[in-house]
């Protein structure tokens, strides 16, 4: 995941997932979600430095193979 603060990217992760999934939806479903509970430390976080409030935004690009 990647994590954007206006168009600044300032923070990402790339690592193995610890459990095994059973199709490629729920693979990028585990995904997204540890991506979403790092984007919800780090709101709360930018919110402790003085900035009242932000939109949060989750994307989920997914493209089969051929």
């Amino acid at each position: 995941y990647c994590l954007f603060l206006d168009s600044n990217l300032i923070c990402w992760s790339s690592r193995k997932q610890l459990a095994v999934a059973i199709s490629s939806t729920e693979a990028e479903y585990r995904a997204m979600a540890a991506g979403i509970a790092e984007t919800s430390w780090l709101h709360g976080y930018v919110i402790c430095l003085g900035n009242s409030s932000f939109p949060l935004l989750s994307h989920l690009y997914s493209v089969t193979t051929k």
